[in-house]
């Protein structure tokens, strides 16, 4: 089922209509807050006022909807023309295919975005990966590297041990594992600390 060009040309003109109106019932709706405003008796809430300043960002929306529209519209006739877009002569032409232009420009940097975020996703996903395989690393380094002892977690059977573990050995325990942890950091933030 194909659309008539009359169909077409209804729906275009019942959607200019429906912008029109939809343009012309929030500038009633902004008169009616600016009476109750003007009125002393009558104080604007914030909601009211954040409702009001909506308004003023959909009808300023609107009004570039609707030159969008006709930009569009005017560029369309001019391609069904096949008429060469360098060498249109009034200021609305050349408007439209400025706009044209601009908007291919503006796809292609959209495609130049989205395939950067895509590489910094690949990316970041292969860091925690790596960092992953580091740490995992890091914690079997400890625990065969000689002069390290394996440190274990409090228990009534070895609180004794842990009483009698010389203080300078502790303090060297602790000295390795922030050696291993700035190690670490730095490799993650690939930066000299």
């Amino acid at each position: 089922m194909s659309i008539t060009e009359d169909k077409l040309q209804r729906i275009r003109d019942l959607e200019r209509r429906h912008v029109e109106v939809y343009y012309q019932l929030l500038q009633t709706l902004d008169e009616l807050y600016l009476v109750k405003e003007s009125r002393r008796d009558i104080k604007l809430t914030p909601a009211e006022l954040d409702m009001l300043e909506l308004r003023n960002q959909m009808r300023f929306s609107m009004d570039k909807s609707v030159a969008l529209y006709k930009t569009y519209d005017r560029l369309n006739k001019l391609m069904e023309n096949n008429q060469d877009l360098s060498t249109v002569q009034s200021s609305e032409d050349k408007l439209a295919v400025n706009l044209k232009m601009e908007l291919d420009r503006s796809v292609t940097i959209d495609g130049k975005v989205e395939e950067t975020l895509q590489d910094n996703i690949s990316l970041t996903n292969e860091l925690q990966s790596e960092t992953a395989k580091y740490n995992e690393l890091t914690k079997k380094l400890q625990e065969y590297r000689p002069g390290t002892e394996r440190r274990m977690k409090p228990t009534l059977n070895n609180i004794d041990s842990l009483d009698t573990m010389d203080q300078d050995s502790q303090i060297n325990n602790e000295n390795e594992t922030i050696k291993q942890l700035l190690i670490a950091l730095k490799v993650h933030t690939k930066t000299d600390i």
